[in-house]
């Protein structure tokens, strides 16, 4: 993100689209057709990072010592079926715990792209091992998840986290539906976007069922317009009660000329600026971006810098107790208040739908 601030996908999906899927691809078949073209191209990878210009028309006779025996031992592995110990040298032994700058410096890897390694050598490991796959079998089996002709379960393809460690949370609307937050900030919807469908999409009134017109007639064009509305306004609704304390929302005048409105403007804008008039909950606070052309070090400060609270946050304003909402069943209420022979007798009277379904 812009400002450093650390964050991550929520259950991103991808996986096996990754470029760390690719780059295994690349070395698991140099292990199974070990010529010269492919080993120049694992070579390429991130498990070796040899520059381009070194490798030049090189063969596999021309390749440092320390490579054969490398290969020699992996295809051994291989061919032994001996998967943990050939993913283990793999993430281990190799370049790909580092990572080079443009200066031609070696750093540690990013932890999204050793987890994935991680990931996907954990995820072939144990297929190959359930499935008893040799390495012909590992390599078809890697490239079809790649290009998608086969189906990957989605757990299976869900980027796994990093870290531990707190950051922001990416999702979609979609995704967001029986999570809470904190601090939820929306984004998007802002335009509609270009619409490219050769149809119009909509439920038929009478029967439910889903009608594509592909005369596009002008009044169907109304009814899938009125169906996405909906939908938009039900996702909206989802991000909008996702937050405990704090929600965010961007607040837009307007867009370019031509543009057409998303929900977040054509839905939204009016009435929140509506609710910030008339109750304390909302309030509009203008846009301040950043408009310096590097960032500001630590304890330097600002032309237009002002003096902030000691504390930033006084203790009083943390305690959220008066926000808390208890929530009582019935029984308990009653039973609080002794009258347990009402219960009783309400209970005789009307037999619960459970029982009733028992019974008959």
């Amino acid at each position: 993100m812009g400002e450093d601030i650390p964050s991550t996908f929520y259950k991103k999906a991808g996986l096996y689209e990754s470029r760390e899927a690719a780059h295994l691809s690349v070395l698991l078949h140099a292990l199974l057709e070990p010529d010269s073209r492919h080993l120049r191209k694992a070579l390429l990878t991130d498990f070796f990072r040899v520059p381009a210009e070194t490798i030049g028309e090189m063969t596999r006779t021309d390749a440092p010592i320390p490579y054969h025996s490398m290969f020699d031992r992996w295809r051994e592995w291989a061919v032994d079926r001996n998967w943990p110990a050939l993913f283990h040298s793999i993430l281990s032994e190799t370049q790909v715990l580092y990572e080079r700058d443009d200066a031609g410096d070696l750093h540690p890897t990013s932890e999204r792209s050793w987890t994935n390694y991680s990931h996907l050598a954990q995820n072939l490991e144990t297929e190959a091992n359930v499935h008893q796959w040799d390495l012909s079998d590992l390599v078809f089996t890697l490239d079809r998840y790649r290009h998608r002709t086969i189906e990957i379960d989605a757990d299976t393809d869900l980027h796994r986290l990093e870290s531990e460690t707190p950051k922001v949370q990416i999702m979609t609307l979609h995704v967001s539906k029986g999570l809470q937050f904190p601090v939820v900030f929306i984004a998007g919807g802002v335009t509609e976007g270009n619409r490219s469908e050769p149809y119009y999409k909509f439920h038929d009134p009478r029967s439910g069922q889903v009608i594509y017109d592909l005369t596009k007639e002008a009044s169907n064009k109304r009814l899938e317009a009125e169906e996405e509305m909906d939908e938009t306004s039900r996702l909206f609704y989802v991000g909008l009660t996702r937050a405990q304390y704090k929600l965010y929302l961007p607040l837009f005048g307007g867009v370019a000329s031509g543009g057409t409105k998303g929900a977040l403007v054509g839905q939204l804008n009016d009435p929140i600026q509506t609710a910030a008039s008339n109750t304390e909950l909302f309030s509009i606070r203008p846009d301040e971006p950043f408009v310096g052309e590097s960032k500001l070090e630590t304890g330097e400060a600002g032309g237009d810098s002002i003096a902030l609270p000691d504390p930033l946050f006084p203790p009083d304003q943390l305690d959220f107790t008066s926000r808390k909402l208890d929530s009582f069943s019935f029984t308990s209420l009653a039973h609080a208040a002794g009258d347990r022979g009402t219960i009783r007798s309400y209970g005789d009277r009307f037999a619960r739908r459970d029982e009733e379904t028992e019974t008959a």
